[in-house]
């Protein structure tokens, strides 16, 4: 089987990827098949498989040789060695996949716990088993729900199998857990599917985070420049502290002033 080539996959697309020639050429033909039956549905206003085809071709630009290989010649070899590195080889890419390495702890008097699951997933990553790594990943997170690196390597895991969703919601509790590397976010190659996504623009524009910060809406008056409502104000309070009012009685009537 001939190993397919990063720049002619994206000549491909750019070229004849209205008809899908580049997903022929890359072995994936059902989605070949696809592509031709959307060109012959909207051939007669505009292909929607230009469209397509302009985005195969600035993926493939911007994709990583490693990840290349990855998704396209796994099963093809090179030289001795096939596109997955069996025990004891050494992926001639792997060099190229930025590795995080781990806030290591302060030193403990006493030996601390060791998680199983951790070195597992992290060689299972790096020999791109990408689903079996998130399983482990998973698991690791179970005996450490506060490592903020692990949320980081599972939110890479889920850019690398393509899923949004599950990639930024485990890179928001990553910054939720202490993980401030703002910079390698942004430009670590592991997150580069996740970048072109809105929901990513979304989460960087909100500080790096999934949660609406909540916008407090100005007050009708300015309520201090009000001396008739603070005087009942403080006369709520004394009767509060006489005891002549309830608590909830304090806080309804309080309520009741301000609303005004």
């Amino acid at each position: 089987m001939q190993r397919k080539n990063k720049f002619v996959a994206a000549i491909l697309a750019l070229v004849l990827g209205t008809f899908g020639v580049h997903r022929f050429y890359l072995g994936d033909s059902k989605f070949g098949v696809i592509y031709i039956l959307l060109f012959m549905f909207t051939a007669a206003r505009f292909p929607i498989t230009t469209l397509l085809g302009f985005f195969d071709f600035f993926r493939f630009m911007t994709m990583g040789q490693a990840e290349f290989d990855r998704r396209y010649n796994k099963r093809v070899p090179i030289g001795k060695q096939a596109g997955r590195p069996t025990r004891g080889q050494r992926n001639p890419y792997q060099r190229n996949r930025t590795k995080v390495e781990p806030v290591s702890a302060p030193k403990k008097n006493f030996r601390s716990k060791v998680n199983p699951y951790k070195k597992t997933a992290i060689k299972k990553y790096e020999e791109f088993d990408t689903e079996e790594a998130v399983k482990q990943l998973k698991k690791a997170i179970e005996l450490e729900p506060d490592n903020k690196d692990l949320y980081f390597k599972l939110a890479c895991a889920y850019s690398q199998l393509e899923n949004v969703e599950d990639s930024i919601r485990y890179l928001d509790m990553a910054v939720r857990n202490g993980y401030k590397e703002f910079e390698t976010i942004k430009t670590i190659e592991d997150l580069a599917y996740l970048r072109i996504s809105s929901q990513y623009a979304s989460f960087v524009a909100n500080n790096f985070s999934l949660k609406k910060v909540p916008q407090l809406s100005a007050p009708k008056e300015n309520l201090l420049d009000n001396d008739l409502i603070l005087t009942q104000l403080n006369k709520l309070v004394e009767l509060r502290k006489r005891g002549l009012l309830s608590e909830e009685e304090y806080v309804k009537e309080k309520q009741k002033l301000l609303n005004r």
